[in-house]
């Protein structure tokens, strides 16, 4: 039996939701009861949403909890980001760095192999033109989205780009969720995403798949919402030819009235609590 490796992956973008330390919480009791290995790696992809010293309270937040991490940002990692190390395990590990915006030319590099293969193509519509061609499609009554234009377009890699994943029309996607069982697509509905935006920074769909393989992550947890985005991540996979994790997705944490739990309900950060 290969080697239980479950892993916590939160944006630095705040404090620490209550929805994710229980995600937190079970994948770290996974590994631990199957004598296995829990990782946290930050995605911080998404550069303007990201709040300085989000990383270290996370971490912090974490040693709090009693949640051991096996691998995660080093101390040079999180200088690299301008983190502060005071108080901070140095974590580390074989599979770094644990740091997304630190992972770029990797995510460069898969991007390229999947333009070689044909899974991928360069795309370099202007933000005006894909404006307008959203509009037109709302006029007619249709689901608005990208039109393909550039899928047999040879754009030059010279040329200001981004890299979109070529979705195959009426592919039925089959994944056999952990919690769920049995989950079908007849037809993945997103059309041609990006996996890689024009500034050199991989899109969520593209980093969590890298990330996930070149980690060895055995089993992903994450919450319902992500479920959506599951059959994109099941063809980059395919298109990469590699074994995809096994998934569990999980229900949201619920307020009151029976939705997602907002901060428009009260205290939904972690350190209210323990505060």
């Amino acid at each position: 039996m290969k080697e239980i490796r479950t892993r916590f992956a939160p944006s630095p973008t705040g404090h620490l939701h209550i929805g994710g330390a229980r995600t937190a919480f079970w994948a770290f009791l996974l590994a631990r009861k199957n004598g296995g290995k829990f990782i946290l790696r930050v995605e911080d992809t998404d550069q303007e949403r990201k709040v300085d010293g989000a990383i270290s309270s996370l971490i912090q937040e974490l040693t709090w909890f009693g949640i051991d991490i096996d691998e995660g940002p080093s101390h040079q990692e999180l200088k690299a980001v301008g983190e502060s190390t005071e108080g901070i395990p140095n974590l580390g590990g074989q599979a770094g760095p644990y740091i997304q915006s630190l992972r770029l030319p990797r995510y460069q590099e898969i991007a390229n192999q999947l333009i070689e293969s044909a899974a991928c193509y360069r795309c370099d519509c202007t933000s005006e033109m894909l404006e307008k061609e959203r509009l037109d499609q709302m006029a007619r009554r249709e689901t608005p989205g990208y039109s393909g234009y550039c899928r047999d377009r040879a754009v030059s890699a010279d040329k200001p780009h981004v890299v979109r994943f070529k979705m195959p029309f009426k592919k039925t996607v089959v994944l056999d969720d952990a919690v769920k069982g049995k989950v079908t697509w007849e037809d993945a509905s997103l059309k041609d995403p990006v996996l890689l935006k024009s500034d050199g920074y991989p899109t969520y769909h593209l980093a969590v798949v890298v990330d996930d393989h070149d980690m060895k992550i055995s089993h992903v947890l994450r919450g319902d919402e992500w479920l959506s985005s599951a059959p994109l991540h099941l063809l980059i996979y395919e298109a990469l030819a590699w074994e995809p994790p096994i998934h569990a997705h999980l229900p949201v944490i619920l307020g009151p009235a029976g939705k997602k739990l907002s901060k428009r309900e009260g205290d939904v950060f972690t350190s209210s609590f323990r505060e």
